[in-house]
């Protein structure tokens, strides 16, 4: 909202004030009103991380409730949320590149933020590799003969490069990100980001395909090839996704402009105290 609000007074139509003053929700700077405003905004921050985990963890029960060959398994939870946590740091890692060159904010997107963020891309994929691998183990220690054959067509049968192109992009690329060097070497950040955006959907394509064409009955078998209108959803969906990223950032601010007021503030402070 002080954003907004900051918007709203420096616009310069009246369609633009309404627009934004709507949006700002009466926020006038007022001691009350940047009282409240901290104290739900540390609040909501609280609540996210819990938030992000909870999500993802229903949808993973969701899936090992089902009595579906390969989606019956307890690590269903956790591995969507270490999947969710893996293709999020890709993404974002995937828009501040080009965004930063395009938009100028070389001051404020810095090597360490790169640096910071290809660590959190690497220890939420090794997460995944160990969810990759208690997958194999599960399977073959469960014994049950469906599930081993489900496993081993996914690793040796049709689909099988699917399979190692997921372990390649999701697990194998991500370990560039151990050196500092390839961290802060932007053309290596967005090959790996867009690996693992790659890899995340044909880890998705593989849970759902390749658990569905081999059910427990030998009968109900049967493979799964996509029309020409599968692919232009998939396509659309993209589309959609890279117009509302790009009307977030014609329309809002990239970056929180209150948040670098005090950061700036409290770097004048520090260097006056000095």
């Amino acid at each position: 909202m002080p954003d907004l609000a900051t918007l709203r007074d420096r616009a310069t139509t009246r369609s633009q004030q309404l627009f934004y003053g709507v949006l700002a929700l009466g926020f006038r700077g007022t001691d009350r009103q940047w009282r409240h405003y901290r104290a739900a905004y540390g609040a909501l921050a609280a609540i996210m991380a819990p938030m992000v985990i909870s999500v993802h963890s229903i949808v993973g029960l969701d899936f090992a409730g089902a009595a579906t060959v390969g989606w019956h398994s307890t690590q269903f939870p956790p591995f969507f949320v270490f999947g969710a946590l893996l293709s999020g740091f890709a993404t974002v890692l995937l828009l501040i590149v080009p965004l930063r060159g395009l938009l100028k904010l070389e001051s404020f997107i810095t090597g360490r933020h790169f640096d910071i963020l290809g660590k959190l891309l690497l220890a939420s994929s090794l997460c995944l590799a160990y969810a990759y691998l208690m997958e194999a183990f599960t399977t073959y220690y469960g014994g049950d003969r469906a599930e081993i054959l489900s496993f081993k067509s996914k690793i040796a049968g049709e689909y099988a490069i699917l399979y190692w192109a997921t372990i390649a992009f999701n697990v194998l690329a991500p370990q560039l990100m151990w050196s500092q060097r390839l961290r802060l070497n932007q053309i290596v950040v967005i090959g790996v980001a867009l690996g693992v955006i790659v890899g995340m959907w044909l880890e998705r394509y593989g849970i759902v395909v390749m658990s569905l064409r081999r059910t427990h009955l030998p009968s109900a078998w049967g493979d799964y090839h996509a029309t020409i209108w599968d692919w232009l959803s998939l396509l659309g969906s993209v589309g959609l996704f890279a117009a509302g990223i790009l009307l977030a950032v014609r329309f809002f601010p990239a970056i929180s402009m209150f948040e670098m007021r005090e950061l700036v503030k409290k770097s004048k402070t520090s260097s006056q105290e000095r």
